[in-house]
C-alpha cells in the first residue's frame, strides 16, 4: 500500500484532484509522525494549550479603502525591488511556475510576466486582483467563524482592551 493510499478517506475527500500542496503536506505529516494528518490533528486538538488563547481579527471596514491600500502596497513592493527579486529566482533556472513558492500571490503573476505572457502593467493589475481575491477569501474565513474579537482597521475604541488581554 502506498503512502497516499494510507491517507484516510476523510482526507482524500478534502483533497482536490490536483492539490499537490495538500497532498504533499499530508505525506510529510505521515512520514514524520507515522499518523495520518487527520489523526494527528485530532490528537493535537485534544491537548489543552499551556496558555489562554485570545482570538482577534483586524477586519477592514471599507472595501474601497482596502482596495486602495492593496494597490499602494503593490506599488511600494515594486518600488522596493519585488520584480528584481522574482527575476533573480526566475533566472536561477531551478524553479518552475508550478512550484508552491512561485504559485503564491504576486510571485505567480510576476513569473508569468517574466515568461512574456503579458506586459508589466498587466502583471501589476493581475497581482492586485489576486491580492484582493486572497483578502476577500481570508476575510470570509475569519468572519464566518465569529469566534474572535473584531477590530476594524485598528481604529475601534476597544482595540486597546483586546491587546491588553493578550
Amino acid at each position: 500500500m502506498s503512502n497516499l493510499e494510507k491517507l484516510t478517506l476523510k482526507q482524500r475527500i478534502v483533497f482536490i484532484k490536483n492539490d499537490t500542496q495538500r497532498i504533499q503536506r499530508a505525506l510529510e505529516v505521515y512520514r514524520a509522525s507515522g499518523k495520518t494528518q487527520s489523526a494527528w490533528l485530532e490528537e493535537q486538538a485534544k491537548q489543552p494549550l499551556p496558555f489562554n488563547a485570545v482570538k482577534f481579527a483586524i477586519v477592514p471596514g471599507n472595501r474601497v479603502e482596502l482596495h486602495h491600500k492593496i494597490s499602494l502596497r503593490m506599488d511600494l513592493m515594486l518600488n522596493k525591488g519585488f520584480l528584481d527579486e522574482v527575476r533573480l529566482l526566475f533566472e536561477r533556472g531551478d524553479l518552475a511556475a508550478n512550484m508552491p513558492t512561485i504559485r503564491s500571490v504576486g510571485y505567480r503573476q510576476a513569473w508569468s510576466y517574466l515568461e512574456g505572457k503579458y506586459d508589466e502593467k498587466t502583471f501589476r493589475e493581475k497581482a492586485i486582483i489576486a491580492t484582493r481575491q486572497l483578502a476577500k477569501k481570508a476575510i470570509y474565513l475569519v468572519t464566518a467563524a465569529k469566534r474572535y474579537d473584531e477590530i476594524r482597521d485598528g481604529r475601534e475604541p476597544g482595540v486597546g482592551e483586546s491587546f491588553r488581554r493578550i
